[in-house]
């Protein structure tokens, strides 16, 4: 049953993106904005987890995801994150829609509500982060991030990795 809601959302997703796209064309223009930063930034993460319940022992495991952020200005951006948790006894999905704080510098902070998929329950989930990245060269990225996602039901995950993301 989950796996048949998680299918019908990214569905939804990608025809949502699919409209707008078609509707709004410059959407997807690549090269650079008039302040000379990428409209557009996806990156991979790879990381460490723990998540902290009330009642039981910490848990840990290993972390992947998946961002894409759309830059419509020098200081905000907005975004899509897929990340997908896995150890012993944890095998939780997440897909959060954060909004992006480039303060100064490379630093970006975001925050941004989202939906926790497991095998029991889906929970509403609030995620708090901080990264930097470090330009590669060429329009290429490395951040070392770190996340907090604050989980309906009073669990806590610490998520820290290294993303490596590509603007255009």
């Amino acid at each position: 049953m989950k796996t048949a809601i998680v299918k019908i959302y990214l569905t939804s997703l990608l025809a949502v993106s699919f409209l707008l796209i078609t509707i709004y064309p410059e959407i997807i223009q690549a090269g650079e904005s008039k302040d000379g930063l990428p409209h557009h930034h996806i990156s991979l993460l790879a990381g460490l987890a723990v998540e902290t319940k009330r009642a039981t022992e910490d848990e840990n495991g290993l972390a992947y995801g998946f961002e894409y952020e759309l830059r419509f200005h020098e200081h905000w951006g907005v975004g899509v994150a897929l990340d997908d948790i896995r150890g012993d006894s944890i095998r939780n999905l997440s897909v959060v829609f954060p909004v992006n704080l480039h303060p100064k510098g490379n630093w970006r902070v975001l925050a941004g509500p989202g939906v926790e998929f497991t095998d029991k329950k889906d929970k509403f989930m609030f995620r708090l982060g901080v990264g930097y990245e470090f330009p590669l060269g060429g329009h290429w990225t490395l951040a070392p991030e770190v996340f907090t996602d604050l989980i309906e039901g009073g669990a806590i995950i610490f998520l820290g990795g290294l993303a490596i993301g590509y603007g255009f």
